[in-house]
């Protein structure tokens, strides 16, 4: 017996039915909340003990060292582009310079946290005045873009050095309280002889009495005195020499500001500020040169176009900078001990005495205080530390215990009831 339903029969779904289902399903799926690819990690691996907080980014700062260039056409100098701090994130710093004519730039220095400099070379072209301008883009802690730009002044100029007229370009003149600079004349009409004005007021040992002095042409090319040594002038020998109540004989028992033209073009295309050399005579050297430590030295343009080497000395005589011809070009290996000494006070003469015996084993020797000349201390502790007694029977004149005689620059005097 057939059932009283009537059966279904199944029908086919159409071609169109399911394009239809298969667009509504792309539609859903087009709106739904799947998440774009995250964005490649640009922190790099981090050794032991080293931090790195994209999101506690200090401000980032670039330098050129050095500061300025100074070249003659054709020849180059050594550059580099430091940023500080450390750039946790890869970065790169674009370059242009503002005349190529004059010298040219690369395009960009990259930084990352293994790479915080940047060296290349200027090349002088034609003669001029340019700048070098670095800029890299950045964010603050905020998230703020902001762009920390930097200038490489470059002066490509002939490497000739300057010169003055022996005996001639001579400037006379008192320093006082009242003048403390004295100003040289002709060719030499930037250099200087400059005192600090507080020396006139004291009363200690660092005073100076008010003394007549003299900035002249030398004339003598002391490089030649040292002929091995195969240096070049960098300016002319000027003299800086004084009457009484100062003596050229002594040094003073503290330092003042001279100020001689060179021409820091003439320096070989390798060498640094570091390789600048200073040569020396005086009567107390028996006018023989010789090449002298100078304190503070550096290179400053004067406002005539040229520049000036200035340096603190206790000595007066005749100064001339000079440079060696094959400055900067050596190479040599050095073999890292991964050892230092060192020591303070009487700690510190030892450090100095076994680092100095056992060079070879030692990076760094650093004798903090400490005598370095035992022949001088044991003067001083006999003559000073220990001194300061009249002889009986003797009428002895005071003298203040900073005021004993001496002629050793920054020491100071006492006596046994006044230690310093």
């Amino acid at each position: 017996m057939k059932s009283p339903h009537r059966s279904r029969s199944r029908r086919p779904v159409s071609h169109v039915a399911r394009a239809a289902a298969f667009l509504v399903l792309s539609f859903v799926a087009s709106c739904s909340d799947t998440k774009a690819a995250p964005a490649p990690d640009t922190t790099p691996n981090l050794l032991a003990g080293e931090i790195c907080d994209v999101e506690n980014r200090p401000l980032l700062k670039l330098s050129f060292d050095p500061p300025t260039v100074v070249v003659a056409p054709g020849e180059t100098r050594p550059v580099r582009l430091t940023v500080e701090p450390d750039a946790c994130e890869p970065n790169t710093a674009k370059l242009v310079s503002a005349d190529p004519r004059i010298a040219e730039a690369p395009t960009e220095a990259k930084f990352d946290l293994r790479h915080a400099t940047f060296d290349f070379l200027v090349k002088g072209d034609a003669a001029g005045r340019t700048t070098i301008s670095a800029a890299m883009d950045s964010k603050d802690v905020n998230g703020v873009p902001y762009t920390t730009k930097v200038d490489l002044p470059v002066d490509v100029r002939d490497r000739a050095a300057p010169t003055c007229a022996a005996g001639g370009d001579v400037a006379n003149g008192t320093v006082a309280a009242g003048a403390t600079v004295l100003q040289g004349a002709g060719a030499l009409a930037k250099s200087y002889l400059s005192v600090p004005p507080g020396a006139f007021a004291r009363d200690d040992e660092w005073a100076l009495p008010s003394f007549p002095a003299t900035i002249a042409c030398d004339g003598e090319d002391l490089t030649t005195a040292l002929p091995n040594a195969k240096l070049r002038a960098l300016g002319p020998s000027v003299a800086f020499t004084v009457r009484p109540p100062l003596t050229m004989g002594k040094s003073l028992r503290r330092e003042v500001e001279v100020a001689l033209p060179v021409n820091p073009a003439a320096f070989p295309s390798g060498a640094r500020m570091r390789h600048l050399l200073v040569l020396f005579k005086s009567p107390r050297t028996d006018k023989k040169p010789r090449l002298i430590p100078v304190a503070n030295p550096r290179i400053d343009p004067d406002d005539a176009g040229g520049y000036l080497l200035k340096f603190q000395t206790p000595w007066f005589g005749t100064f001339q900078a000079a440079v060696a011809d094959d400055a900067g070009s050596g190479t040599h290996k050095r073999k890292l001990m991964h050892r230092a000494v060192i020591g303070f006070s009487m700690g510190g003469g030892g450090a100095a005495i076994f680092g100095m015996r056992h060079h070879d084993q030692f990076d760094v020797i650093a004798p903090l205080g400490g005598p370095s000349d035992w022949t001088w201390l044991l003067w001083y502790v006999e003559q000073h530390a220990l001194g300061g007694f009249c002889p009986s029977g003797k009428t002895c004149a005071k003298v203040a215990p900073n005021k004993y005689p001496m002629q050793e620059t920054f020491a100071h005097s006492m006596d046994f009831e006044h230690w310093f």
